[in-house]
Parts: C-alpha cells; sequence; structure tokens
C-alpha cells in the first residue's frame, strides 16, 4: 500500500507518516517545503524499513499537484490511500482586515487542493478497481468558533473541507472508497508551538476541554489511521478528535 500525504513535511505530517509506515505502508511525503519532505521520508525510511520518498508540491498549482501524484505514483507505486493534511492558518484581529490574497490562499490550500487531491484519486481508483480511502483534516473551527479566534478564512474553508467530505463520501462510496475526515482541536505541533510557548494560551486552551490537556500530534494519526484503515465501515464521517471540547462550546 502507498499513501499520497500532503503536509507530510510538518509536525502532523510527521507523526502521520510514521504511523502509517509501521503498518507498512509506503509513505509519499508531499509538501512545499523539500527539506522539512526530505527530513521526514529519511527518518521513516530509517525507523520502519519502508519506502519513502519526499515530493515538492505548490498545493496551490492544481498542475503541480498533479506532478506530485504521479512522481508518487512511479516512485511507490500506484497509490490507494491519500491523507490531505496540509492547511495554512492566519489569523487577523478583525474580518475587516482580511484581504482578498489572505481569503484565497486559504481557500486554495484548505479546500481547493483536497477537492483536487480527491478528484485525481476518483479518476485512478475508479479506472483501477480501487477501493481506497481518503481522509481529510478539518478542524473544531469547521463547527464551532472559539472566542478569539480570529480566522474566518480558516474556520470557512475547513467547514468547506467537512462539506467537501461528506459528499465524496456518498458519490465515491458506490465504488467501494471511503472519505473521511477529522476535526483536531488545539495539539503540540510547530503551527502551535509560539502560542503555547504562552502559560496563558495553554491555561486557556487546556480550560476549553473537558479532558483538561493539549493533544499530541501523535493521537490526531492514530484517528487518521484508524478512518484509513480500519474503520472499513466508516464513510463521510467527521470524527471529532478534540477531547470533547466541542460539546463545552
Amino acid at each position: 500500500m502507498s499513501l499520497f500525504l500532503t503536509g507530510g513535511g510538518g509536525g502532523l505530517g510527521a507523526a502521520v507518516a510514521h504511523a502509517f509506515a509501521e503498518r507498512g505502508v509506503a509513505i509519499g511525503v508531499v509538501d512545499v517545503a523539500i527539506d522539512n519532505a526530505e527530513r521526514v521520508a529519511a527518518g521513516v525510511r530509517e525507523r520502519w524499513g519502508v519506502a519513502a520518498v519526499a515530493v515538492a508540491c505548490d498545493l496551490r498549482d492544481w498542475a503541480s499537484i498533479e506532478a506530485a501524484w504521479k512522481k508518487t505514483g512511479e516512485e511507490l507505486g500506484p497509490i490507494d490511500l491519500v491523507v490531505n493534511n496540509a492547511g495554512v492558518f492566519s489569523p487577523k484581529p478583525d474580518l475587516r482586515d482580511l484581504t482578498q490574497a489572505d481569503w484565497e490562499f486559504a481557500i486554495a490550500v484548505n479546500l481547493n487542493a483536497p477537492f483536487f487531491v480527491g478528484q485525481l484519486a476518483a479518476k485512478e481508483w475508479i479506472a483501477n478497481g480501487v477501493h481506497g480511502s481518503i481522509v481529510n483534516v478539518a478542524s473544531t473551527a469547521a463547527e464551532t468558533v472559539a472566542p478569539d479566534f480570529h480566522a474566518i478564512d480558516y474556520g470557512a474553508s475547513k467547514a468547506g473541507l467537512v462539506g467537501l467530505t461528506k459528499h465524496f463520501g456518498v458519490d465515491l462510496g458506490p465504488y467501494g472508497i471511503r472519505t473521511n475526515a477529522i476535526a483536531p482541536a488545539s495539539f503540540r505541533s510547530p503551527m502551535n508551538a509560539e502560542r503555547l510557548k504562552d502559560p496563558e494560551e495553554v491555561k486557556k486552551s487546556e480550560a476549553m476541554t473537558p479532558l483538561h490537556r493539549i493533544a499530541e500530534a501523535e493521537e490526531m494519526a492514530a484517528a487518521i489511521l484508524f478512518l484509513a484503515l480500519d474503520g472499513t465501515y466508516v464513510n463521510g464521517q467527521l470524527l471529532a478528535v478534540d477531547g470533547g471540547q466541542m460539546l463545552m462550546m
């Protein structure tokens, strides 16, 4: 089996890559930052002894996505798993400050790219009778708005991703292709590292969660792995991996 993993060079991407590699899955580490992708791929090869390749890709460019898909397949063999993990988050204190470029960047990476990756997968898998699996990384921001969140573009794009997941689940289900998503709350990653250096921010995040702790990236990766490989009758669903946060909001 082989995995097409976007945002594979980041913190959650690395956790996902290692979780799947432990199960013997070959990993296509797809990222705009090729040095980060190379680091993750090398770590996977060294630790698990499975094939892993770093693939440069600008998710704003559909031609770049198509080239990355083709290269991954050539290097690893046919792709049968997708994790749309890449995301961008650029909070603005006031929605009136959001520019057209800000909005289009969030939509391009967080929503448009997962659609096109999923479309590529659907075309190849249906043509070849592959019962593949797609997992999208959404967010609790798709369903709720936290106090002082200040990222309407992020929340809207992730809400769109949840809708996309449901439609893919219905449209591709008859071909044996499952599509699901997770909704993480705050977890420790490079994206959150600066904010979580502030003890007050840590307390705020912990107070918003019934479990009163911040998750680790490996906990998100475990949920993604379940949806991709083990939840064989789960389709079109959003799994909140949030310690119960959305129940309080």
